[in-house]
């Protein structure tokens, strides 16, 4: 995917250059596909910042992600996110605030929000901003109050109590 989305990019004529950051089973694969790109492999934490500190975006089309944590990483980085519509990155994502979301495994819809991004300056600082805050706000606590509330609402109807009971249970858990 992220070839037909570098070859969409040429031909709108956008100035780009990919690095990647980590190692996967599609390296070899985009190593060939991809000329120009900078392949970093795996860095260590601390590491990631210089990528993330030199990049105007970062894109990130899985479609398989259950958590995003490096969307929020970006984020935090002050970078605007493109990812898929598809796994756990939407939840860690402002759509049209701090980032974009596509429909995973559509090419067009990826290079399209990079062209747009990469053409209007001053959205994509306006989103910049946006990301920051965002990434570095997200709570824990926050992304998961919904699954412990249906977690509280189950156990309640379960053992017929109001729930009081079971959310001090669920609270001491989670220290």
């Amino acid at each position: 995917m992220i070839p037909d989305i570098d070859a969409r990019l040429r031909r709108a004529g956008v100035s780009h250059r990919w690095i990647f950051v980590g190692d996967g089973p599609y390296r070899r694969q985009l190593e060939r596909g991809l000329e120009r790109a900078i392949f970093m492999g795996t860095l260590s934490h601390r590491d990631v910042a210089v990528p993330m500190a030199s990049a105007d975006l970062f894109v990130f089309p899985s479609c398989t992600d259950t958590a995003g944590n490096v969307v929020l990483e970006a984020q935090a980085c002050g970078l605007p996110v493109i990812v898929s519509d598809q796994g756990g990155p939407p939840e860690n994502t402002t759509p049209d605030v701090s980032g974009r979301v596509c429909r995973g495994g559509q090419s067009a819809d990826f290079a399209s929000a990079i062209i747009d991004l990469a053409r209007d300056r001053q959205r994509r600082r306006a989103m910049s901003s946006a990301a920051r805050a965002y990434g570095l706000h997200r709570r824990w606590e926050d992304a998961l109050a919904p699954l412990y509330g249906a977690y509280r609402e189950v156990a309640a109807r379960a053992h017929g109590t109001d729930g009081a009971a079971t959310t001090q249970a669920v609270t001491a858990h989670r220290s």
